[in-house]
C-alpha cells in the first residue's frame, strides 16, 4: 500500500499525513491495507495532484465499472475514467478544493445520463506529508443510491397523495389524541383560513374555528376516540367568516396504530349547500308542478264537461240530422199521395213507394241503436243477414236521388250519377247499417261538388276482400283534413256540418270486420273505399215466404199512453183474428184485467203515474 495513507488517528481527525519511522509506517501500513481490503461496503480511493489513483478498495473499483464500465489501476488518471464532461468538471473542481487544503462533504450525483445516475455522500481531505505539505488528496464515499431512490419513492407517493387530496373536493384533516392537527388537505387549510397545510399544522379546532364551534368539534372528536366508533354523513350547519351558512355532510373516524390502538382521529366533509339548495328548489318546483297539476285537472274536468255538453248538443244534431235523412223520403212519399190521391190508382207504384217509406222508418228507428258505433263492437249475431251490396247500392240511390237530384238541380248543380258494380258475393252484416253507411258517404260526395260533377259508385273483389266505392271529382281534402276526417265531431262545413258521419262509417266498417281508406287531393276531389270480408261459404238467402204457423185466437190486452201506438197494434192484431182491449194507462188496465180474462198482455213500460212493470 502507498504510504501517503497515515495514521487511524489522522484518518479520525479527517487528515491524512506520512507519518516518519521505517517501522511505524509499515504498522500502519498494513492496518490500512486491511482496510482497503476490506469486504464490505467501504468505498475509498487517493489521488495525487495529477489526478492519478495512488489507492482505492475494491468496492471503489467496483463503483467505478458499475457507473462507467471502466477498468481502473494505480496510476491511471480518474478523470480520464469519467466519461460525462459535466460530471469531470465537477469532480476536477472538488479535487481541486480539496488539494488547496479544504475539506469537504458533499452530496453528489454521478453517472450515464443517457441510463442511470448515481447518488453518493463524498468525504474530500487533503493528504499531507510529514513536513505538512499537500500531496494528495482522499475520498471517503458513501453510495446513497438506494436511500434516495426510496425517498425519492416517499416523496412522489406523498406528492401523489398531497396532490389527490388537494384536488378532492372532499375537506380531510387528521389530529392526535389531544386533538392537535396533524395535517389537512388545502381545501380544509382555505376553509380554516390558512394558506397551506403546513399553517394548520400543530394548531386546534380553537385556533381555527370559533369557540363554539371548536367546542362542537372537539365534542365529536372526542367521542369518537373514545369510543373508537366512526360517526358518518352527519349534516351540520356551518357559519363562514363572510357570514354565509354552509351545510356540511361531516363523517369522523377512528385513526388507530400498528397495535390497533386508537391515535387519532381522521374528518372528511362536503360542502353540500348547493345540493341542497338544488333540492329545496326541486322541492318547489314538485309542489308547484303538484299544484299545476291539480289546477290543470281541475281545468281539464270543466273542459271536459264542456265538451261533454257541446258534444251532446252536436250528437242530437247528428241524429236530428239522421232522422231528417230517413223522414225526407217518407215525408215526401206520404205527402205525394196525399196531394195526388189520384195516384193511389197505380198499385205498382204506390206499392214501390209504400216500400221506400217502410224501408226509411226501420232505418230511423235505428238511428239511437247506430251511435254505438263509434266504437270498434262485434256485430251482434242475431242482427246478421246476407247483404248484396249491389241492390244496397241501387236502392240508396234511389232513397237519396232527392239529394243528390232534386236538391241539387234546385241550387243550380248538376250532379251525373256513375256506378260501376261488377257481379260480388254476398256478405254477412247489417244492412240497414250498410245503408247508412253509403247514405252519409253519398251526401258527403254531394255537399263536396259544390259547382257540380261525377259521382261514382263501384263494386268489385280485389285481393279477396270486396271492395265498395264512392268517388267523386269535388273539391278535395288537405292531408291535413284526411288526417283527422274520421275524428267524431270533426268537420269542415262549419255549422252546417256534425263531424259524426266519417266517424259512424268508419265504427260500422270496423264492426264489419273492414277497414276504410280515403284518398283525396285538394280540388282533385276524394274516393273513399271500404274493404271487407267475404264469408268462406256464401249465405242463402231464403226469399219465399214462411208457410202460416198454425195458432189459435187470443183475447188480447194492450196498454199504451199513445193512442196511434195502441191503434197500429190494434189492426195487426184483429186482421189475424184476436181479440183487443185497449187501455190508455196503467190504472185503467188493471181495472180491465181484473174484470176479464185476458190470454196476452202487451204493455208500454214507462207510463206516467204508473208503469208498465
Amino acid at each position: 500500500m502507498n504510504s501517503s495513507l497515515a495514521s487511524d488517528q489522522s484518518l479520525e481527525q479527517g487528515k491524512v499525513t506520512v507519518p516518519g519511522g521505517h517501522n511505524h509506517r509499515q504498522g500502519k501500513a498494513a492496518l490500512l491495507q486491511s482496510i482497503m481490503d476490506s469486504p464490505q461496503d467501504i468505498i475509498i480511493f487517493a489521488l495525487d495532484h495529477a489526478y492519478r489513483y495512488t489507492e482505492f478498495t475494491p468496492s471503489h473499483q467496483a463503483m467505478i465499472r458499475k457507473i462507467w464500465g471502466r477498468e481502473i489501476a494505480i496510476g491511471m488518471n480518474l478523470l480520464e475514467v469519467i466519461r460525462d464532461p459535466a460530471d469531470r468538471e465537477k469532480a476536477k473542481a472538488n479535487f481541486d478544493r480539496a488539494l488547496q487544503g479544504e475539506h469537504l462533504l458533499l452530496l453528489e450525483e454521478y453517472g450515464d445520463r443517457s441510463r442511470r445516475r448515481w447518488f453518493y455522500e463524498n468525504r474530500y481531505s487533503p493528504i499531507f506529508n510529514a513536513t505538512g505539505g499537500i500531496v494528495g488528496v482522499s475520498v471517503f464515499v458513501i453510495d446513497i443510491s438506494e436511500r434516495k431512490q426510496a425517498e425519492e419513492a416517499v416523496r412522489a407517493s406523498q406528492q401523489l397523495i398531497e396532490g389527490i387530496m388537494n384536488t378532492m373536493p372532499v375537506r380531510v384533516f387528521w389530529k392526535d389524541k389531544n386533538l392537535i392537527f396533524l395535517g389537512c388537505n388545502a381545501a380544509f387549510a382555505r376553509d380554516a383560513g390558512f394558506a397551506g397545510p403546513q399553517d394548520v399544522i400543530g394548531k386546534n379546532s380553537f385556533q381555527t374555528a370559533g369557540r363554539d364551534r371548536a367546542e362542537m368539534y372537539h365534542q365529536d372528536d372526542r367521542q369518537v376516540i373514545e369510543t373508537g366508533c366512526a360517526k358518518l354523513f352527519i349534516e351540520e350547519q356551518q357559519t363562514t367568516r363572510d357570514g354565509k351558512t354552509r351545510t356540511l355532510l361531516t363523517s369522523k373516524l377512528p385513526l388507530r396504530n400498528a397495535q390497533g390502538e386508537v391515535s387519532g382521529v381522521l374528518g372528511t366533509y362536503m360542502d353540500i349547500t348547493d345540493r341542497k339548495q338544488a333540492e329545496e328548489q326541486l322541492r318547489d318546483r314538485n309542489r308547484q308542478l303538484g299544484e299545476a297539476l291539480t289546477e290543470l285537472g281541475r281545468t281539464q274536468r270543466q273542459v271536459i264537461q264542456q265538451e261533454q255538453l257541446r258534444g251532446l248538443g252536436q250528437m242530437a244534431s247528428g241524429v236530428a240530422h239522421d232522422f231528417n235523412n230517413a223522414l225526407a223520403p217518407i215525408i215526401g212519399f206520404s205527402e205525394f199521395l196525399l196531394r195526388h190521391p189520384d195516384k193511389l190508382a197505380d198499385h205498382a207504384q204506390v206499392l214501390k213507394w209504400l216500400t221506400s217509406i217502410h224501408t226509411c222508418a226501420t232505418d230511423a228507428a235505428a238511428v239511437v241503436r247506430r251511435m254505438r258505433e263509434f266504437g270498434p263492437q262485434q256485430v251482434a249475431r242475431d242482427a246478421l243477414t246476407p247483404i248484396d251490396l249491389n241492390r244496397v247500392v241501387l236502392q240508396t240511390l234511389e232513397l237519396t236521388e232527392p239529394r243528390w237530384k232534386d236538391q241539387a238541380q234546385a241550387k243550380g248543380r248538376t250532379i251525373h250519377i256513375a256506378t260501376d258494380l261488377q257481379p260480388v258475393p254476398f256478405i254477412t252484416g247489417e244492412e240497414f247499417a250498410m245503408r247508412e253507411v253509403l247514405t252519409n258517404l253519398i251526401f258527403n260526395a254531394v255537399d263536396a261538388l259544390t259547382h257540380g260533377g261525377t259521382l261514382t259508385l263501384g263494386t268489385a273483389v280485389r285481393e279477396g276482400l270486396l271492395n265498395l266505392w264512392v268517388s267523386d271529382n269535388g273539391v278535395g281534402m288537405s292531408e291535413e283534413t284526411r288526417q283527422h276526417c274520421l275524428e267524431p265531431f270533426f268537420t269542415t262545413k262549419g255549422q252546417q256540418g256534425t263531424g259524426l258521419g266519417l266517424s259512424l262509417v268508419h265504427g260500422i266498417v270496423q264492426r264489419h270486420g273492414g277497414t276504410l281508406e280515403i284518398a283525396s287531393q285538394p280540388a282533385q276531389g276524394t274516393t273513399v273505399t271500404l274493404r271487407l270480408p267475404i264469408p268462406r261459404s256464401q249465405p242463402a238467402l231464403v226469399n219465399s215466404p214462411a208457410k202460416a204457423a198454425q195458432t189459435r185466437l187470443l183475447h188480447v190486452l194492450v196498454v199504451d199512453d199513445e193512442p196511434l201506438l195502441c191503434e197500429v197494434v190494434t189492426e195487426w192484431l184483429t186482421t189475424d183474428g184476436h181479440t183487443v182491449a185497449t187501455a190508455g194507462n196503467a190504472a185503467t188496465a188493471l181495472q180491465q184485467f181484473q174484470a176479464h180474462r185476458f190470454d196476452l198482455v202487451l204493455t208500454d213500460k214507462a207510463m206516467p203515474d204508473m208503469s208498465g212493470e
